[in-house]
């Protein structure tokens, strides 16, 4: 028996007849697990412990299939020091060995479906490395394999070198030893088991680790060897003692490099199958590296199938890079069919079979796109009778010329601490282009409670984060009000991204009182993925959502009376706007939002033609004394206005004068004023104007608009003085946004003479 803390190991025969003596159909659930996805299999529970062991049992099988259950997980090794779980199984070799520090651990979420995987989500810290590892496991109920992501992060301000590890010491059911299979073309490595009917040659049984993440390397050795390997921090060098029948072990490395706030995920399947089915994998090529731009190029798509019985492909689907384009009449191969095309996802649906032990080929032309850079593309297949492995970003294609500039700098505390600087004399941006990198830096100016030189009292820590979704305004458009009090930053649908979680840890760090964090939207707006994420991370989610954004709205109105208690007023604003004009949408509630902010009032949103019922039913229920409707008729139409008691109608004849209006009518200007101005006219000019609705809210500064090239009379008119420069301004964006040439009009209008 092996013993669990060195490398002295018994005979395989008495441990699996000691096992033997008292096993179940399937393995209880172990006592030291702390969440389990548990199914009707074939995999009937994989388990995450919280420092990141792996336990997993099939259905076939009546033990674990790993040694001691647990003799699995991931390691990192970064600085000289290896990090990994407090107890490993026969695993004393990887050492010595520093224990993750666990932060959290999500429930059991999802449905179990391919399009709701079963998921684990398991955060840990690496001492003081300024690490920290999220990694997420998903189920498939139906398939024999398993999936693990794992996301490094780097939160500390040096660039962190070293390896990730992940391996197990593999327990083939009725014997303890194997032999060794490596598939080249994808860096897979397995252990194989025994035939028992013809001893000393390789039978079926597999337990596989299959890289989804390019750039691994495979390690097949004994057991004591592997984790060896891993106790000298060395990365696994791609040999594998394959014909060897011997007490085995296998894994996957990669090599890391993360600069100071950067990130990196690393991704594969594992697999167990009683009778060495595997998954089908798949390879892209480029016909050619470099292109000039706008040239032709050409993919091949090769899908092979290793397994000994054939498969059949019900589709091949290929996304390509943004700014390339597929060429009709170019698909050769498994088929000569043109795929359906929707936006940059090409699928070719089959039937196309793969025999055992070959590949199905699919070539097609492209048009590469005119930016210079260097372009990656994805692969993949669906089958109903085999799991099929995906490519994750491979065939790089460099499109020539001049590259393009480097992407700007992560978001620093160089915006003054509150935003403005206190001279008029000067104007002040908010110097990026991206907007979540503007929504990060003005939570940077707002909440650094080390910084000194505010011009007005802002030295606080915020009470909470808000969350909205970066490409789609419908359910931001009434969010703005909770900024009052808090940060609020942009996630994709599915991914938080590192930059944005670094700044949710910076102000909501694990020792604050409280770590809540508003999403604003269900799961169409924002996906169950974030979600998880910040739980797992010890954050509090509140979600704020309803069947459409003015249900949305309704929500937040709701939460924002919570917090700040019902005042005596409420804005309004519409819901949507002529498809011909999208950003007609969002003007007035990003103009109108900020002062709601200041007023710490909630804002509402209803279609222009009539009153929303839920709105009419919020209004009838709680009663403002004032409701203070944002934009002229063609917003907000008469029959709206009607239908509200204690109407004020704040307007102009477009939204650059209802801007100005809301800032001359609303808000309470000083005597030298400060003004916070967007680009109004931009599609995405409302997560600039949305992201700034605290900081307008904190300086007492209205939000106006200016326009791609210059700046309209009625916001000129609020910047018109004479004598010494006396108004302070606010550039949300870089050059890119709100073009030097306006910066400089703007300049223009404060100060000189009449």
């Amino acid at each position: 028996m092996k013993i669990f803390a060195g490398p002295q190991r018994g005979t395989a025969l008495l441990l699996a007849l000691a096992f033997a003596a008292t096993a179940l159909a399937a393995a209880p659930l172990p006592a030291w697990a702390t969440q389990a996805i548990t199914s009707a299999g074939p995999l009937t529970s994989v388990v995450a412990t919280d420092d990141l062991n792996c336990a997993v049992n099939h259905a076939d099988d009546q033990l674990g299939e790993f040694f001691g259950d647990t003799a699995c997980g991931t390691l990192v090794a970064v600085g000289g020091t290896l990090y990994g779980p407090a107890l490993i199984p026969a695993g004393a070799g990887a050492g010595p060995r520093t224990p993750y520090t666990p932060v959290s651990q999500s429930a059991v979420a999802g449905s179990g479906t391919a399009a709701d995987p079963y998921r684990i989500v398991t955060v840990v810290d690496l001492g003081t490395s300024g690490l920290r590892l999220t990694q997420t496991d998903s189920y498939v109920v139906g398939e024999e394999s398993y999936r693990t992501d794992v996301a490094l992060v780097n939160r500390g301000r040096a660039t962190a070198t070293g390896v990730v590890y992940r391996a197990g010491d593999c327990f083939l059911q009725n014997s303890d030893r194997g032999f060794g299979r490596v598939d080249e073309a994808s860096g897979a490595v397995a252990c194989v088991a025994e035939d028992l009917d013809l001893p000393g040659t390789p039978g079926d049984r597999v337990e596989q680790w299959l890289p989804l993440t390019a750039g691994s390397s495979y390690l097949h050795a004994g057991f004591s060897e592997v984790w060896a390997r891993i106790g000298a921090q060395e990365p696994f060098d791609d040999t594998c003692r394959c014909n060897d029948l011997i007490d085995n072990g296998a894994g996957l490395s990669w090599n890391v490099s993360l600069a100071a706030g950067a990130s990196a995920t690393y991704s594969h399947l594992t697999t167990f199958s009683p009778l060495g089915e595997v998954p089908v994998t798949t390879a892209k090529t480029a016909d050619e590296a470099a292109s000039e731009p706008g040239a032709a190029n050409g993919y091949t798509i090769t899908v092979t199938n290793t397994n000994e019985t054939s498969t059949t492909l019900t589709a091949i689907v290929d996304t390509l890079p943004e700014g390339f384009s597929y060429v009709v009449g170019s698909t050769t191969g498994v088929t000569s069919a043109d795929p359906a095309v929707a936006g940059r996802e090409l699928t070719w649906t089959g039937p196309f079979e793969v025999p055992a032990g070959a590949d199905a080929v699919l070539d097609f032309g492209v048009t590469v796109a005119v930016e210079p850079g260097t372009y990656f593309n994805e692969a993949g297949a669906t089958s109903d009778d085999a799991i099929v492995s995906p490519t994750g970003p491979t065939a790089p294609v460099e499109v020539l010329g001049d590259e393009p500039p480097p992407p700007p700098p992560s978001p620093s505390p160089s915006v003054p601490h509150g935003g403005f600087d206190g001279d008029p004399a000067t104007t002040g941006r908010v110097d990026f282009d991206d907007p979540a990198e503007v929504a990060i830096a003005v939570s940077r100016a707002r909440f650094d409670l080390e910084a000194e030189g505010a011009t007005f009292d802002s030295h606080r820590g915020p009470a909470y984060v808000v969350l909205s979704r970066d490409d789609v305004f419908a359910d931001s458009l009434a969010g703005a009000p909770l900024s009052a009090e808090g940060p609020l930053l942009f996630t994709k649908r599915t991914e938080l991204g590192a930059p944005t979680f670094a700044e949710i840890e910076r102000v909501l760090p694990p020792d604050a009182a409280e770590r809540r964090v508003y999403l604003l939207g269900g799961t169409v707006a924002i996906g169950q993925e974030v979600e998880d994420e910040l739980e797992a991370a010890g954050l509090t989610v509140i979600r704020l959502a309803g069947t459409t954004r003015v249900e949305t709205a309704v929500a937040v109105a709701d939460e924002v009376h919570a917090l700040f208690g019902a005042g005596s007023r409420v804005a309004l604003a519409r819901s949507t706007g002529p498809a011909t004009e999208p950003t007609a949408q969002w003007a007035d509630s990003v103009t109108g939002g900020a002062w709601a902010a200041s007023e710490k009032i909630p804002i509402l949103v209803t279609p222009s033609d009539a009153l929303h019922p839920a709105v009419a039913e919020w209004i009838d229920a709680k009663s403002p004394a004032q409701v203070v409707m944002l934009g002229g008729e063609v917003a907000l139409s008469a029959a709206v206005e009607s239908a509200i008691p204690n109407a004020l109608r704040i307007f102009g004849r477009e939204r650059t004068e209802t801007a100005a209006a809301i800032a001359t009518m609303l808000w309470e200007l000083e005597e030298d004023p400060r003004f916070v101005v967007i680009n109004g006219f931009r599609e995405d000019g409302w997560q600039f104007g949305l992201s700034a609705g605290g900081l307008a809210a904190d300086a007492k500064a209205p939000v106006v608009m200016v326009n791609n090239d210059e700046v309209p009379l009625a916001t000129a008119a609020l910047m018109g003085s004479c004598g010494d420069p006396r108004i302070d301004l606010l550039l949300m964006g870089g050059a890119a946004v709100i073009t030097p040439e306006v910066g400089a009009a703007l300049d223009l209008l404060d100060g000189g003479e009449c």
